[in-house]
Formats: structure tokens, sequence, C-alpha cells
């Protein structure tokens, strides 16, 4: 069996809600080749879970699903269905980090007034 793992980490990575990628963009980024149903048969990517596709398994897990595929252009169309989690004011975090190494302390002391 074939894994589409590295599918599923590629939506887990994007930014924006939807994302389009070609066949061939999609067979680099798994390592092999997509089967021929795939390139011929809309059904192939299917979001309905089926123990035989085991594809869909990698869009579904990170929270995404094929809303249109063009056989004949080669590409399809995913959008995201779970919201991902962004970090909230993620500039704080970092200089809240810094404030706790002590190695930053050290180097970073506050000036002292007179």
């Amino acid at each position: 069996m074939r894994s589409y793992g590295p599918l599923e980490g590629h939506l887990r990575r994007q930014l924006k809600d939807t994302c389009s990628i070609t066949f061939s963009e999609l067979e680099k980024l798994l390592g092999f080749a997509l089967p021929m149903t795939a390139m011929i048969h809309r059904s192939w990517w299917s979001n309905e879970m089926d123990p035989k596709h085991t594809q869909n398994e990698a869009w579904r897990n990170a929270g995404w699903e094929v809303c249109d595929v063009d056989v004949d252009k080669q590409c399809v169309n995913f959008k995201r269905t779970v919201a991902q989690k962004k970090p909230r004011f993620q500039g704080a975090t970092q200089v809240l980090r810094r404030e706790r190494d002590p190695a930053h302390r050290d180097r970073c002391k506050p000036v002292e007034r007179k």
C-alpha cells in the first residue's frame, strides 16, 4: 500500500484555506506516480470514506476535502474543512520566551536610571 502521508503534511502546512495542485506536482510530492484511475476517474478523488480508497484519509486527516478535480487539466483543488489553529500574538510569545531565557536576560539587562 502506498503512503499519502506527504500530501497530508503538505496540506497541514498551508496557510490559506484553499490549495490547488497539479497531478504532476502531487506525484513529485508523493515520490510515486498516481494510479491511472486517479488520472481518468473523478470518483478516485471522492471525499467519502471507503476502505478501498486510502488516499482520501490523507486530506481528510489534515482537515481538508477535494472541492474540484479536473482530470482533463490534471489538477485538483482542496479546501480546508477544519479551522486552522493559528498562534495568537506570536511576536509576544517569542519575546516572553527570550525573557525567560537566562542567557538572554544576562545580556539584556535594563539600564538603571539615576
